[in-house]
């Protein structure tokens, strides 16, 4: 993504705090339907440096990266790595 200088955020406490302050971020994924944004609360582990949220599998968007996953998409295969690693017992 082209990202102008002056909107440029390196300093990693900033970027800590934002995540922190505001825990909601869009995942945007590609399918049959088209472009899709989902809002999707996630909650920032300064110590081990995480995101970690939650995707009910009746959820539309666990559907579709499913799907994704079963097609090949490389961003499906990420994210699915990660959903697929958050319900694993620990």
């Amino acid at each position: 993504m082209y990202l102008l200088k002056h909107f440029e955020q390196n300093d990693p406490a900033a970027l800590q705090a934002l995540m922190l302050d505001h825990p909601l971020a869009t995942l945007v994924t590609t399918g049959g339907d088209g472009i899709t944004a989902d809002h999707l609360p996630l909650e920032f582990d300064a110590t081990t440096q995480t995101l970690r949220g939650h995707v009910a599998r009746a959820n539309p968007l666990w559907k579709r990266v499913m799907q994704g996953l079963s097609q090949g998409q490389s961003d499906a295969v990420a994210i699915a790595a990660l959903m697929r690693q958050a319900t694993q017992p620990n």
